[in-house]
């Protein structure tokens, strides 16, 4: 026979302690799920962090680099090259022998500065034209104690 406090073989307390199990379990379940979203809502959070961190760095880094194509343009030497180095001519254009003040020799002639350059201004012209400068020996003749004559020879560029 069956009690009335039975509800399907069970007494109401035990019917309450299953029933309160059960909800235990499922409150234990939400709070697991609640626990994962937090925890991958905290990690969403430091991986966003660190996503604006490299565009940041990306941002700079970026602005470094233009910086630096800028100066190395600059590296480049602002001086006109040699026409030796651009291939226009090989070795010195010739040699020329300051003599005095205004007196100058090239190829076995005597020249002053403005004859001198009227001699070779096709020659310069050309190295103007190619952007370059010609390379030339200069010599300047001395008297030693004794007399001699001798050359301090320097390599020019004109």
């Amino acid at each position: 026979m069956r009690r009335q406090e039975d509800i399907f073989g069970f007494t109401l307390g035990e019917l309450s302690f299953l029933l309160l199990f059960s909800l235990m379990v499922l409150f234990t379940l939400g709070e697991q799920k609640n626990a994962k979203n937090i925890a991958t809502q905290n990690q969403l959070k430091e991986t966003k962090l660190k996503l604006e961190e490299a565009k940041k760095r990306i941002a700079q880094l970026e602005t470094e680099n233009k910086v630096a194509e800028k100066n190395k343009k600059d590296l480049k030497s602002k001086q006109t090259p040699s026409c030796n180095e651009i291939g226009l001519k090989k070795g010195f254009y010739g040699e020329f022998i300051i003599r005095g003040a205004d007196n100058y020799s090239y190829d076995d002639k005597q020249f002053n500065f403005n004859g001198l350059t009227s001699y070779i201004s096709k020659d310069l012209e050309e190295a103007k034209n190619q952007n370059c400068i010609l390379t030339i020996k200069v010599i300047f003749p001395r008297k030693s104690g004794h007399n001699e004559e001798f050359g301090i020879r320097i390599n020019a560029s004109s």
